[in-house]
C-alpha cells in the first residue's frame, strides 16, 4: 500500500514540473483506479482456480515496477498514466488475494481476529504512503519518494514467498473450486450410472421372476 497515495502526495509539484492542467492531473490520479478496478474481480476470481500465493506474487511485482517506473521514467502525462495503471493492477492483485491466504490459513476463532488486523492495514497503508512521500520528497526529490514506495509491494511479496514456502500452514488449503465441481460431476455421473445399472438389473429379475409364476400359474397380481 506505499503506493497507494504517493501521486496525490505530490500532485503539485508534478503538475508544476510537467505543466499539467487540473483535468490532466486528475485523469492520471484517476488512472490508478481504472487499473484497480479492472483487475480487481479478475485477480479474485483467479484464486479459485490457481494458488494465491502467485496471484499475490504477480500483483506484488506489478505494483513495485508501476512505483519504481514511474519513479525512474515518467516524464510526463501519458507515462504516468500508465504506471499509474500498471499500480492499480498491482494492488488489486495482493489486496483481496492477500486476504484469501489469510482466510484459507488460519482457522478457528483466531480467524476472524486476523482479518480485522489485516484488513485495517489498508487505511494504514494509505497513511504511510502520504507520510513516506511527504518526508522524503523534499530531501530526495519525487523520484525517490516513488522508489521508495516500490519497497513494500516488493518487499510483501518477497516475505510471502519465502514464508509460505519454508513454513506449514496454520491450515490445510481450501480446495480449488475447479477440482470440486470436476470431483462433484465426476460424483454425479458415477451416481446415475450405479442407478441404471440397480434399475435394469432389477428390471430382468422382475422379468424373470414374472415369467417363472406364470409358467407355475401361481401368479396372483
Amino acid at each position: 500500500m506505499l503506493g497507494f497515495s504517493t501521486y496525490a502526495a505530490l500532485l503539485p509539484e508534478l503538475r508544476d514540473a510537467w505543466s499539467l492542467s487540473n483535468s490532466q492531473a486528475g485523469v492520471v490520479g484517476g488512472t490508478f483506479f481504472v487499473g484497480y478496478v479492472a483487475t480487481v474481480s479478475l485477480s479474485t476470481a483467479l484464486t479459485d482456480r490457481v494458488d494465491a500465493r502467485w496471484v499475490y506474487l504477480t500483483g506484488g511485482v506489478l505494483a513495485a515496477a508501476g512505483g519504481a517506473g514511474f519513479g525512474l521514467a515518467a516524464s510526463g502525462f501519458w507515462s504516468a498514466v500508465l504506471f499509474q495503471v500498471v499500480l492499480g493492477a498491482g494492488i488489486a492483485a495482493t489486496y483481496m488475494p492477500g486476504l484469501r491466504l489469510l482466510s484459507d490459513r488460519i482457522a478457528g476463532p483466531n480467524q476472524s481476529r486476523y482479518i480485522a488486523f489485516y484488513t485495517s492495514f489498508f487505511g494504514i497503508g494509505t497513511a504511510l504512503s502520504f507520510a513516506i512521500a511527504g518526508l522524503v520528497a523534499p530531501h530526495y526529490g519525487w523520484r525517490a519518494a516513488f522508489l521508495v514506495s516500490a519497497l513494500g509491494p516488493f518487499l510483501a511479496a518477497l516475505l510471502v514467498a519465502v514464508a509460505l514456502w519454508t513454513a506449514s500452514a496454520a491450515a490445510p488449503p481450501v480446495q480449488r473450486l475447479d477440482v470440486l465441481i470436476r470431483r462433484n460431476r465426476r460424483h454425479r455421473r458415477s451416481a446415475t450410472a450405479a442407478r441404471l445399472r440397480n434399475g435394469s438389473l432389477h428390471a430382468r429379475h422382475w422379468h424373470f421372476d414374472r415369467a417363472q409364476c406364470v409358467a407355475r400359474r401361481d401368479c396372483y397380481s
